[in-house]
């Protein structure tokens, strides 16, 4: 994978430039090998029971007095972790100031990145092992994993990606937003993104937001097991895919520095497929806002999906919640609401601050800003909205054939539309059954207007894709949010993927001699 033009690779540069606390420790003082090599943060021993296990179970040293391989050439310092029982692991005391979903109604820290450079002898391969646990009394399951596979991935609730192998040094990163059914997060290994946990009906609430403390190393089950450490960070703040990706692998001089170059993605996409972001760039930038939109395009979407809703006084915003509450610092319900009211609200700074000030777009104004880049695809979250697409579409300028309304199922919605704007392009849902047996399937559902078909990633089925191509029609699935998904849905034959982080798909793209298949915008 080639960075992005003008990353800085020294992650404390970038870190100057943003707003935010850091803390980071290389275990470098002789007489205090938990002082903070850099920021105010503490680290110490978890120890309830106060038996005293830390010193007499934890050793520092040089990696090559132990026998360990050195980190790029060069030797570090390391300190050596056991397999933690339920009452042992190591405390990290931040002292961040709450921020994101969970920051103003419960105090806690929602936005955060931990960043480890780690090694697993082969002793500990092939086992659980906890890396990070949010509940600092230690009695319900740990919140990131090493998988019990050998070279097993990073992950929780059953999503593991990528590959820890025994003896070899790995930074790990872990980039969490913590939101109410909405929460993600990022996961990386030596600067590659291997994937993200979460999306619409995400289980990545406010147990994966920090209190006060976060344990490392800890679990309640004694999923755990010995480990080196050269260096760990924690931020106040989601890292960006692009400073992650300019911090590649681990180095000796600590996990605020650059290392090895991130390697490329060792498979890509059988075929090029279109990118659609999902509310945007959203995993770059706060959904559904003008920067989510314009960042997709940026990062090579060929368009966009984002989600409308009816405001009291009858325009249509771009908006996914019916309330505002998670999205911006407002509370109440966006039918309730007018364009004015919703315009006072900021709807960046629960993703960033530095989307401060983010506005809730209108649909007039997402088209006037898309025009002319490609595809923007409608998911409609109320009904009555034609008469305000109509209006968003005339006061825009923007082209009919470019703009995809989801209806699925809903034929009486989908001639409502189109009566409000003659030719509007109908996307429908799943196919039924019917597709293989119906002689008149795809001509009744062309006399609707619909031109493709969007459905689940875990629907894609290549006999499907290859009869809707042959019909003229597309099929479009959603939402991808991991290299080895992406791959899959290439080979079962799909034209678009939704997905946060078109810039991903963008990596993992074939060399392309023709354009994406499926018909142009």
């Amino acid at each position: 994978m080639k960075l992005p033009f003008g990353i800085v690779v020294c992650l404390s540069l970038l870190s100057a430039a943003s707003e935010g606390a850091q803390s980071t420790w290389n275990f470098t003082n002789p007489g205090d090998r938990f002082e903070a090599s850099s920021g105010s943060a503490t680290l110490g021993y978890y120890d309830p029971s106060l038996n005293g296990w830390g010193p007499g179970a934890t050793a520092f040293g040089a990696a090559s007095a132990v026998g360990l391989p050195l980190i790029g050439g060069a030797d570090t310092q390391v300190m050596a972790f056991p397999a933690c029982a339920p009452d042992q692991g190591y405390r990290v005391t931040h002292g961040f100031a709450p921020n994101g979903t969970f920051g103003d109604t419960l105090g806690l820290v929602s936005n955060y990145t931990v960043v480890m450079d780690v090694l697993f002898p082969a002793a500990s391969d092939g086992a659980w092992r906890s890396l990070v646990q949010t509940d600092t009394a230690n009695v319900t399951d740990g919140d990131l994993f090493v998988q019990n596979t050998a070279g097993g991935g990073i992950g929780i609730n059953s999503n593991y990606r990528g590959s820890i192998r025994p003896n070899t040094w790995h930074r790990i990163v872990w980039v969490m937003r913590a939101a109410t059914g909405e929460g993600q997060a990022h996961r990386y290994i030596d600067g590659q993104f291997v994937g993200a946990i979460g999306t619409t009906g995400s289980g990545l609430d406010e147990r994966f937001a920090l209190g006060r403390d976060v344990l490392l190393f800890a679990d309640e089950n004694n999923d755990t097991r010995a480990g080196y450490v050269s260096s760990i960070s924690i931020l106040d703040r989601k890292l960006t895919y692009a400073e992650v990706v300019a911090l590649g692998g681990p180095n000796a001089a600590g996990a605020e520095v650059a290392g090895a170059p991130t390697p490329p993605y060792a498979q890509l996409m059988a075929r090029p497929v279109g990118a659609l972001g999902h509310r945007g760039s959203s995993g770059c930038a706060p959904e559904n806002t003008l920067a989510a939109i314009d960042r997709a395009f940026l990062d090579g979407a060929e368009g966009t999906e984002i989600d409308t809703r009816l405001t009291a006084d009858g325009v249509v915003v771009v908006f996914h919640d019916a309330t505002v509450d998670r999205t911006t610092d407002g509370t109440g319900n966006v039918a309730d609401m007018t364009v004015a009211q919703l315009k006072t609200l900021d709807a960046g700074s629960w993703f960033s601050s530095d989307f401060a000030g983010e506005r809730i777009p209108t649909l007039a104004e997402a088209l006037t800003v898309a025009k002319g880049k490609g595809i923007i695809y409608l998911d409609i979250k109320t009904g009555g909205q034609a008469a305000g697409f109509a209006a968003a579409v005339s006061a825009s300028g923007f082209p009919v054939a470019d703009l995809w309304f989801w209806t699925p199922g809903n034929a009486a919605y989908a001639a409502e539309i189109r009566a409000a704007i003659p030719g509007a392009v109908i996307v429908w849902g799943a196919p039924d059954a019917s597709w293989r047996t119906d002689p008149n399937y795809f001509a009744n559902l062309r006399a609707l207007g619909v031109a493709g078909f969007s459905y689940g990633f875990g629907g894609a089925d290549l006999a499907f894709s290859a009869r809707a191509k042959d019909e003229g029609m597309f099929v479009e699935v959603f939402t991808l949010l991991d290299p080895a998904n992406i791959i899959a849905a290439a080979a079962a034959g799909v034209d678009y993927m939704e997905t946060d982080f078109p810039n991903v798909m963008q990596a993992l793209q074939p060399q392309q001699v023709a354009a994406a298949s499926g018909p142009a915008p």
